[in-house]
This record gives structure tokens, sequence and C-alpha cells, in this order.
């Protein structure tokens, strides 16, 4: 389990490291957040994963670096992804 008193250490562990920080900033993305608000209170525990293609960037020590929402743009993710390989 991702989330929950099931929820597997290595989930618990990433969301506790980056806890969800909303949406970003796009008209999209602020739709979802006035959803998400009026309809689902997981996203007021800001440890809770609530999306099956939020992802994390740890680097090669295991450290996490950044949390991404699937509303995220990929270049940020690409761009993160290739600032931590230099």
């Amino acid at each position: 389990d991702v989330n929950g008193e099931t929820a597997d250490p290595l989930f618990v562990f990433l969301a506790g490291e980056k806890p969800f920080k909303g949406f970003g900033n796009g008209i999209k993305n602020k739709a979802l957040e006035m959803y998400a608000d009026k309809n689902n209170k997981i996203f007021g525990d800001k440890t809770h994963i609530g999306w099956n293609f939020t992802k994390f960037l740890i680097d090669r020590n295991g450290n996490v670096i950044a949390r991404f929402e699937p509303t995220d743009d990929m270049n940020d993710v690409r761009a993160a992804v290739e600032a931590l390989l230099k």
C-alpha cells in the first residue's frame, strides 16, 4: 500500500521527506486544487500520496531531492533529472 496504516515504509519515507505542496500555478492546476479542497480531504494530509503518477527524484545517496505531481510540467522533471546527473 502507498498510504495508511499498511503503507510500505518506502512510501512513508518518500512522502515524509517531500510532502504534497499543491498542484502548481496553471489554470488547470488551480481547478484541480479547488476540486480537491471541496471533494477530497486527502490533500489536507500533506504526507499522503494522492496520485498514482506522483514521482520522486532521489539522488545517488538516497536523498529525496524533489516530488513531482502529475500536473507538473515534464520539462521541469527533465531539468531536475539532468541537473542531478551533472
